[in-house]
């Protein structure tokens, strides 16, 4: 990362002069990046010796008496001719602890340190060493709640996968004699109907400050076995209000979008505290699936609900008389129906959702990316 020097630098003269026109000695057109410290500039001492560029500019660089020269990552002595091309980095010698050197260019990060014999350098990509300083497993500062069963962040965004085995709930159902499909003035009824593993994928986005935030593109999925890998496929659950966009659905609609039309913001989803926001908001994506009423909203509003895609696939759930009258029969035919495949494995639905958000912006994988960090830092 380049830095103003700490000196005052002058403007270029018009017609794109350097600023070292005037220093004698200096061929034109005979770039080499020279690098002290915080400085980084690229000076047009092509032909010169490390040592005539020590002297030259020790006090514009605040290069230190005992720095050893590195050229190209490669220590030399101060008769090294340079070439235009070439990058010079003056490093103090790491005497006592904390004096190694990182630094940051592009995508790379380097650190210059010193063994018994000689200065070595070595490099990895930022990307990998943020993966590898950063924490290996942890939730924060959030108590999870019973049944989420993986937790997965890249940049602002955080998807809780949260999972429920297969039980008989009580839905409140669109009426087959409702006078309205949807909204005001639709009458329901209660039903008892079993379903499968049904699995929530709620998202989250972190404002500049940390914060998370509900985004309402939550989405619901069924499976027939457990959650037990990342590479598990998902299903489409077979339940009005959960929204079909299209075959295949843009690249920025959900899966299987969770009607969220008239969920309600509590208190706690403003909280201050990031664990209230966290669970309360779960908790209302939790309840405005299974305990709020189920219509025709989604065949009005989308391509269609997975309820009316999925009764065509299986007799037993062809009306949802039908599904009541199996599940009295047997509460677990649920895991036998053959429930539309995704072709998204929980992996590749997560991977779906982060590139929905500028490819999980906020990740760092450059010197840029660290700047932008600590800059809007507070």
């Amino acid at each position: 990362m380049k830095e103003k020097n700490k000196k005052e630098q002058t403007t270029a003269p018009a017609g794109g002069g350097s600023i070292f026109d005037g220093v004698p000695g200096l061929p034109p057109d005979q770039n080499v990046n020279v690098a002290s410290g915080p400085y980084s500039e690229a000076l047009p001492v092509g032909g010169t010796t490390v040592g005539e560029v020590r002297r030259k500019f020790s006090d514009r660089f605040d290069i230190d008496a005992q720095a050893q020269a590195i050229v190209n990552g490669k220590p030399v002595d101060e008769t090294y001719l340079l070439s235009a091309g070439e990058s010079l980095m003056f490093v103090r010698h790491a005497g006592e602890k904390g004096s190694n050197q990182v630094l940051f260019r592009g995508e790379q990060s380097s650190v210059i340190y010193n063994t018994v014999m000689e200065t070595s350098t070595k490099t990895m990509p930022i990307e990998e060493l943020c993966s590898r300083v950063g924490p290996a497993m942890s939730t924060g500062p959030v108590i999870l709640p019973s049944g989420i069963k993986c937790v997965l962040s890249q940049g602002p965004t955080t998807i809780w996968i949260w999972e429920q085995p297969p039980r008989v709930h009580q839905l409140s159902w669109i009426r087959k004699d409702s006078p309205r499909p949807y909204g005001e003035g639709t009458t329901y009824r209660n039903v008892r109907i079993g379903l499968p593993y049904l699995v929530i994928a709620a998202v989250f986005q972190r404002d500049e400050a940390g914060m998370p935030s509900l985004v309402f593109k939550d989405e619901c999925f069924f499976r027939t076995k457990p959650l037990k890998s990342m590479d598990d496929e998902l299903c489409y659950p077979g339940l009005l209000n959960c929204s079909k966009f299209g075959n295949p659905p843009p690249k920025n609609a959900p899966l299987s979008w969770i009607c969220t039309q008239y969920l309600k913001q509590t208190n706690k989803m403003t909280s201050r505290n990031p664990e209230d926001r966290f669970q309360a908001s779960f908790e209302a994506v939790r309840y405005c699936l299974l305990e709020t009423s189920f219509n025709l909203s989604s065949e009005h509003y989308e391509a269609n609900s997975w309820y009316g895609e999925s009764k065509k696939i299986d007799p037993r759930i062809k009306t949802i008389e039908a599904w009541e009258e199996n599940t009295k029969k047997d509460p677990l035919f649920v895991l036998d129906v053959p429930w539309i495949k995704t072709g998204h494995s929980v992996q590749k639905l997560a991977d779906r959702i982060f590139g929905q958000y500028a490819g999980g912006a906020g990740t760092v994988k450059t010197a840029d990316d660290i700047a932008r960090i600590i800059i809007n830092s507070h």
